[in-house]
């Protein structure tokens, strides 16, 4: 679980770093001009996280299950 923990960790730092002038350009323009690249890595990298996200909550809820 701490592997998906630092996997979820260091695909939010590329995320953020691609998510946050793409969305500054978004606002400050009227056309979008995102290339097509950087959506295809968004949508992977926001995946992988949720993905990451969704398996360190169910891991979490079978502990807490266990313990009782």
């Amino acid at each position: 679980m701490k592997e998906l923990l630092i996997f979820r960790i260091f695909a939010l730092f590329p995320f953020i770093g691609i998510f946050i002038p793409d969305a500054a350009s978004v606002i400050n323009t009227s056309s979008l001009s995102i290339p097509a690249a950087d959506i295809i890595v968004e949508i992977t990298l926001f995946i992988c996280i949720a993905i990451c996200s969704a398996a360190i909550w169910i891991e979490e809820n079978n502990m807490m299950k266990t313990a009782h």
